[in-house]
């Protein structure tokens, strides 16, 4: 039955692709026009120039545009005619010329731009606009920000208005950067580290930030509000033709080494990048992708387990924020890491019609980490149950992935894009742990458990899009067929020694092997049909339909001391089942634009949600249940000036529970913390409300910024914890002994946040510098349920900052920050539970070049905590420095003598804040080590056409 409802979807799929791209090619005609515009001398692309086309029987009449980030802009509603095109680039000259428009388009015409060769004019234009607002887009100028010659782009835009790093994360206007482009072009896919960190900011002209919209909406002009935050790197004229890069090697005190490099070869369309590294001093690069099957590794948790920090911090806002595969996505691991890894990047033009854009990386790292943590746990009657643990774990991760971009422009009506990314992936990994349970001060429990687990997983996914504009400016259909594949394998072998104390103490041997397998296939597609239905305003259709297949074997063997075998099957630590979930979605968007200072968008989708699931072990079960929501949404633009807009956004999404949730096989890979799931949770419901608002005056190089964004979940999916007060039998006679607690997701309203961000940027002329101040205010309301009593966390944080970076030469360089959260705490049915706590980073940075050949480096961070646990270190220094001379010709080497935490003071804490417990954790870290390095610099830039 199963089989022949996928049968029936893809065939339903298939023919209405069919259908819709028949329909299509029976169109010819066109009155619309698209160019691209590039650089004569490098053909980069000229992302965010300006452009005017008006008629020349009547120049009021003018359509102005910006170019997108392959240069590229679309006119429609033309009349045939003969226009003049004026185009405005800073640092090239003004381009003008003649277009004819007739009844039929050309293909896609492209024009080039000659560089301004009035350089120190344009120079002193640049630094005079320091940052400019073009549509959506904030356009900063990287003269204006002066860097060390050995700076990279991560340190290059970390002195920018409104970008901050923080633990290795890149965030713009408050929000994560996902994207990195170079010339509009991917760059090693999503992986944001590897762009900035491995290209010289001394290639760089300009940084873009924009919200990038998907293929499909940024080829029908219909911009549907879903983007993701993304920075385009704009290379300079005569920086972006030859090879350039860096090697390097080092040894040290402690058996610390170094070594590796980057190497790029630019050569116009061609651009090739190579990187490198092997190292013990924790030098990673990890994606979300590499990762797969680590987040599961730490016998402390299960499902809605505690997840951890890197680098100190503090958490909150609940299960969501907890979820440890995001501390990992957005973090480097903690711990010891030893990282080997090797990296391509391929970008070129296959003739005047097809773009490819390759990339390959091999990661392997090897993360040894030893943990402590102190947990409390509420309770409405006053009592307070601690658990605290002590963790030794060690992993090995070899990752192999392939991101893959296909561009075929057919004619200027016609496109086919084509997306495949290919991921392979072994984890090898050993946890010890020692952990224990008390209520007021009398111990319940203890154990001392062993888990060495093996995983193995293949990722697949492709998305083939194909696009067509009809003769009718505005007129365009889009077809996307996309197809997903994941398989995990993981073997995990656990031997765990607990004992129970009270009036008779007992102690519990639990030796197993469990085996799981997860599979999981998602077919989707997409068609998205637009249509002006006046001279302002435009009309969007779309279709998606979708179908998952997930399948979750686990199967858990007890250990037989007499056959000395894995031969017992323990039922309740074993499950097959089944998930199946069909969505039909479909509805209508409107846009209006009355000018280019206003533009209005409504609309909504109709949603229907089937959620099957079967269990076929150890007891057949069968589940169906059946979703039907209004999914409405507008976003309202308004350009108030050239320097300044607002963009308001509000959207519905729904969240359908997973596998893991739905399925109610016991995970006890920590016998003092058990999980397991729940097969009546419904999907969620989110609304999400955005404020965007921006201004940039580029006369004094001033610029602010606001974000602003709410979140509200119905049947929000959130933990139930049970913490037996005595030994009781729970799910499939599984006993819950005194002073243990099991996990159960379940659905509870209520859960809600608000969070906001605003930066304030100019230049201090006195100092040379420039100072961006930010602040923002947190809230959220977690709802957990503590032995049936609800519990609302609420979670207040204020947030403030300011980063001072030099601007006064390429010699002096340096950076003065600070960073303060202030959080409160306030629990529904514990209130002498409420918590506030400080943390406070301040850090300076400096370069400093000194008789031409010798460079001063020195880096001091000091991290203080108020209102941790009295067992942890509150307040620390982390310091390091070196001394670097530089010779050979343009000082292209280097030797320096480097010193990481001259004080030996570093530390790793972080406090977790969830609607059940407050946690503090503190993590490894490397210390105090010296390292002698010889890096050599490639610098081969081919002179100007």
């Amino acid at each position: 039955m199963k089989k022949n409802k996928q049968c029936l979807f893809i065939k339903y799929v298939l023919v209405c692709l069919w259908v819709a791209s028949s329909a299509s090619l029976a169109y010819g005609q066109t009155s619309s026009f698209k160019a691209q515009f590039q650089s004569k001398s490098s053909n980069a692309y000229l992302v965010g120039l300006k452009t005017v086309l008006s008629p020349i029987n009547d120049p009021t009449q003018k359509q102005a545009s910006i170019a997108n980030e392959l240069g590229i802009v679309n006119y429609t509603n033309l009349k045939a005619g003969i226009y003049t095109l004026k185009a405005s680039y800073i640092g090239y000259k003004n381009f003008e010329t003649t277009i004819t428009i007739g009844q039929t388009n050309p293909e896609t015409i492209v024009f080039k731009l000659a560089e301004n060769t009035q350089l120190k004019e344009v120079n002193i234009q640049e630094l005079a606009l320091r940052a400019q607002i073009k549509g959506d887009t904030l356009e900063i100028n990287a003269n204006a920000y002066k860097t060390n010659a050995d700076a990279n782009v991560q340190d290059l835009v970390g002195k920018m208005p409104g970008i901050t790093v923080e633990n290795g994360t890149v965030k713009a206007q408050g929000e994560n950067v996902q994207k990195v482009t170079i010339d509009g072009k991917e760059f090693f896919g999503d992986d944001v580290n590897l762009a900035l960190r491995n290209l010289p900011a001394e290639i760089v002209e300009k940084i873009q930030v924009y919200d990038r919209q998907s293929d499909q909406a940024a080829f029908t002009g219909f911009n549907d509000g879903n983007t993701q935050k993304a920075i385009n790197i704009i290379t300079k004229p005569g920086k972006n033709n030859g090879a350039f890069g860096k090697v390097y090697a080092g040894y040290g005190s402690n058996e610390r080494y170094t070594a590796g490099g980057n190497i790029n070869s630019f050569r116009g369309k061609q651009r090739t990048t190579i990187i490198g590294l092997s190292n013990n001093i924790n030098q990673q690069n990890f994606a979300s992708q590499d990762l797969v099957g680590v987040s599961g590794n730490n016998p402390s948790q299960g499902r809605g387990g505690a997840g951890r920090g890197n680098g100190g911090g503090i958490r909150g806002g609940g299960e969501a924020a907890n979820n440890p595969s995001n501390n990992f996505i957005t973090n480097n691991q903690g711990g010891i890491n030893t990282t080997h890894a090797l990296g391509i990047n391929f970008i070129d033009s296959w003739g005047k019609k097809v773009n490819f854009t390759g990339s390959y990386f091999l990661n392997n790292g090897i993360n040894s980490t030893n943990n402590t943590l102190e947990r409390i746990n509420f309770f409405s009657d006053g009592k307070n149950q601690f658990y605290k643990q002590s963790n030794i774990a060690t992993s090995n991760n070899t990752n192999h992935r392939i991101n893959l971009r296909f561009e075929y422009n057919i004619d200027s009506n016609n496109s086919l894009l084509i997306t495949p990314k290919l991921s392979f992936q072994n984890v090898f990994a050993n946890n010890t742990t020692n952990a224990n349970t008390l209520l007021n001060n009398s111990i319940l429990n203890n154990t001392d458990n062993n888990t060495f687990s093996t995983n193995n997983g293949i990722s697949f996914n492709n998305n083939i899009l194909y696009r067509h504009k009809f003769g009718k400016a505005g007129r365009t259909i889009s077809l996307m067929l996309g197809t997903d594949v994941n398989e995990k394998n993981n073997q995990t072998d656990l031997l765990a020694k607990t004992t129970f104390f009270g009036s008779n103490d007992s102690l519990v041997e639990n030796r197993q092997k469990s085996n799981t397998a997860n599979t999981n296939y998602n077919l989707n597609a997409s068609i998205n049909y637009t249509e002006n239905i006046s001279k302002t305003a435009m009309l969007m259709l779309n279709y998606t339909p979708s179908y998952i297949s997930t399948n979750n074997n686990k199967l858990t063997n007890l250990y037989d001391s007499t056959t000395k075998t894995y031969s017992t099957v323990n039922t309740a630590l074993s499950s097959n089942f089944d998930n199946f979930v069909t969505t039909q979605r479909g509805g209508a968007n409107i846009r209006w634009r009355w000018s280019e200072k206003t533009n209005l968008m409504i609309g909504g989708n109709f949603q229907y949600v089937i959620l099957e699931g079967a269990q076929k072990f150890p007891t057949e079960y069968k589940i169906a249940k059946y979703f039907s929501n209004v999914l409405p949404n507008a976003m309202l633009s308004i350009k108030f000036s050239k320097s300044s807009n607002i963009r308001l956004h509000y959207r519905t999404n729904t969240n359908a529970p997973s596998v893991a949730q739905l399925q109610t096989v016991i995970d006890n890979s920590n016998p003092l913390l058990l999980s397991t799931g729940n097969a009546n949770l419904k999907q969620e419901y989110t609304h999400t409300f955005v404020t965007r608002y921006g201004f940039a005056n580029t006369d004094k190089g001033k610029s602010f910024y606001l974000f602003v964004n709410a979140n509200l979940t119905q049947d929000y999916i959130t933990n139930t914890s049970l913490i037996a007060n005595n030994t009781s039998t729970i799910i499939n006679g599984i006993q819950l002994a005194k002073g243990t607690q099991i996990s159960i997701p379940e659905n509870i309203d209520g859960n809600w946040s608000v969070n906001s961000f605003a930066n304030y940027g100019f230049p201090v002329k006195k100092l040379k510098s420039n100072l961006n101040i930010n602040g923002g205010f947190n809230y959220s309301r977690t709802p957990s349920k503590i032995n049936t009593t609800i519990n609302n966390a609420d979670n207040y944080t204020i947030t403030a900052g300011s980063v001072l970076g030099s601007n006064i030469s390429e010699k002096i360089d340096f950076t003065l920050s600070y960073t303060a959260n202030y959080s409160i705490v306030k629990n529904s049915i514990q209130a002498n539970l409420n918590n506030n706590y400080l943390n406070q980073i301040t850090s300076f940075k400096i370069n400093w070049v000194l008789l031409k050949q010798w460079v001063v480096r020195s880096e001091i961070n000091n991290t203080n905590f108020t209102g941790l646990s009295s067992t942890f270190n509150q307040n620390f220094f982390l310091w390091s420095g070196g001394i670097a001379y530089k010779f050979l010709k343009n000082n292209a080497a280097e030797i320096a003598l480097n010193t990481f935490d001259i004080l030996n003071e570093n530390n790793n804490i972080n406090r977790t804040v969830s609607g059940n417990y407050i946690e503090d954790s503190r993590t490894q870290v490397l210390n105090r080590y010296f390292m002698l390095v010889f890096t050599y610099n490639i610098r081969a830039f081919k002179a100007r056409n």
